[in-house]
């Protein structure tokens, strides 16, 4: 990232007030981030797949940058944890039960929790307890408000499900969500029920 920044700033910005008649370079367009995607589409047969491509793919980003950042990064605590949506995905592929992915989860995220208590400032009061082979009372909460645009509608932040990838192939499921909305938040008026024309007589 920092060796783009160099040269957005040294050739690219120049490139653009030239081309497009820019006045001024701060019309010109910026870098503002980059972001990594990788196709998990064979993950439904395989479930380790998507925990490999979900690990590696943060952690190949972090050791470019760590490498581009030395010093910084030697102040930090990297920590490969399994991503929060892996039981649901890993299930899916029929080889383990919900229960069996979650337990694994949870013990992936006991290993590494005694290091990070010792690295991570917590928000709020923390207990020092460890998770279960399971949910329980209380491990989930609803999304932190921060975590979302002001705004959004106060069911967005709920832990019920209300988008869903669908399709009838990997491909189309990648480029289609559904959203919908739960009946208690459906608060519009009723609509009338359109009268069917009558039949020409």
């Amino acid at each position: 990232m920092a060796r783009l920044k160099d040269r957005y700033n040294d050739e690219i910005r120049d490139a653009l007030v030239a081309k497009f008649g820019y006045s001024t370079p701060m019309q010109a367009p910026r870098l503002v981030k980059v972001t990594l995607n990788m196709g998990v589409g064979e993950a439904k047969q395989d479930s380790k797949m998507l925990d490999a491509a979900l690990g590696q793919l943060a952690d190949t980003a972090y050791q470019a940058w760590a490498a581009t950042q030395p010093t910084a990064a030697a102040q930090l605590h990297h920590a490969p944890l399994r991503h929060p949506t892996y039981p649901e995905s890993a299930s899916r592929a029929g080889n383990k039960t919900l229960a069996e992915t979650t337990a694994i989860l949870l013990a992936d995220w006991n290993e590494h929790l005694p290091a990070l208590r010792d690295h991570v400032m917590p928000d709020g009061m923390s207990q020092d307890t460890l998770y279960g082979t399971g949910w329980q009372d209380g491990d989930l909460v609803r999304i932190p408000h921060a975590d979302l645009p002001p705004g959004s509608p106060d069911w967005w932040f709920d832990l019920a499900a209300w988008a869903s990838r669908t399709g009838p192939d990997v491909q189309t499921k990648r480029a289609t969500i559904s959203v919908v909305v739960p009946r208690k938040a459906r608060l519009w008026p009723v609509l009338p029920t359109p009268t069917p024309p009558s039949p020409e007589g």
